[in-house]
């Protein structure tokens, strides 16, 4: 199954790859030769996961994962935040790191997180998935691993940044993981609803239409689960016609 993220970054391409596997195709921006700089003007990691998102749709006409992610940090306010990436330069996480650390030079309060929004995108809509992993920021770089603000990011229960991490232990606990698990989950309940079974029947009486619909994964039970489902309101019609009935003679002998 193909995944097109909508991404130049080939860091990213690769960490979801590998945190997804063999399974799955992960395509980017750059496998259609498209190399058009998305502008990220939203005023939040959703907002931007949604500009990428359904651009890439556009472009391309394919369900579309855009991922949005970036670090927050409490003690500056929730910076560098949705400005990760170009919040000393554009994309230059020397730079960026370097400010970091600056701006955190008089903090006691070093607590942090990475967070990781995705969208999905396609004809039916958007659908977000959510992931964070929680730590404390070191206050010089360790590590030659990752990338982004990997080397000053501790997370929590460990002594090592992510920078200093195989990356098969980063992916089992970042971020992107926890995000892409959900995302995972939501494309296994689609595919189970689309195995299963669907059956309705609509069924026209005079002043009125009366509908049911069920679905399972075998067929019989969705016809049998469907004809209950219409013979309740068959019956709550019949005495709704009865007792009009009843009205309408009483009213006729008074």
């Amino acid at each position: 199954m193909e995944i097109l993220v909508a991404t130049h970054n080939l860091h990213k391409k690769e960490e979801i790859a590998q945190i997804l596997g063999e399974k799955y195709k992960i395509t980017s921006l750059t496998d259609y030769n498209i190399h058009d700089e998305i502008i990220e003007d939203g005023d939040s990691f959703h907002a931007n996961a949604l500009i990428k998102a359904k651009f890439c749709f556009e472009k391309t006409g394919k369900s579309s994962l855009g991922d949005d992610s970036g670090l927050v940090v409490p003690a500056l306010d929730g910076r560098p935040g949705i400005f990760s990436a170009r919040y000393a330069g554009n994309h230059d996480f020397d730079k960026n790191i370097a400010k970091v650390l600056e701006e955190m030079q008089d903090k006691d309060n070093r607590e942090a997180y990475f967070i990781t929004v995705l969208c999905l995108y396609n004809e039916n809509g958007a659908e977000y998935f959510e992931g964070r992993v929680y730590g404390n920021l070191s206050k010089e770089r360790s590590g030659k691993k990752g990338f982004g603000y990997d080397p000053i990011f501790i997370p929590k229960g460990y002594e090592i940044s992510f920078a200093d991490m195989p990356s098969e232990e980063k992916n089992a606990i970042s971020h992107r993981k926890n995000a892409l698990d959900q995302f995972l989950e939501f494309l296994e309940k689609q595919k189970e609803k689309e195995k299963r079974q669907r059956a309705e029947c609509n069924i026209h009486v005079k002043g009125n239409d009366l509908f049911a619909e069920s679905s399972h994964q075998d067929l019989y039970a969705a016809v049998d689960e469907m004809v209950d489902k219409l013979d309740r309101q068959v019956l709550r019609y019949k005495d709704k016609v009865q007792d009009h009935h009843r009205d309408s003679v009483r009213n006729h002998v008074e």
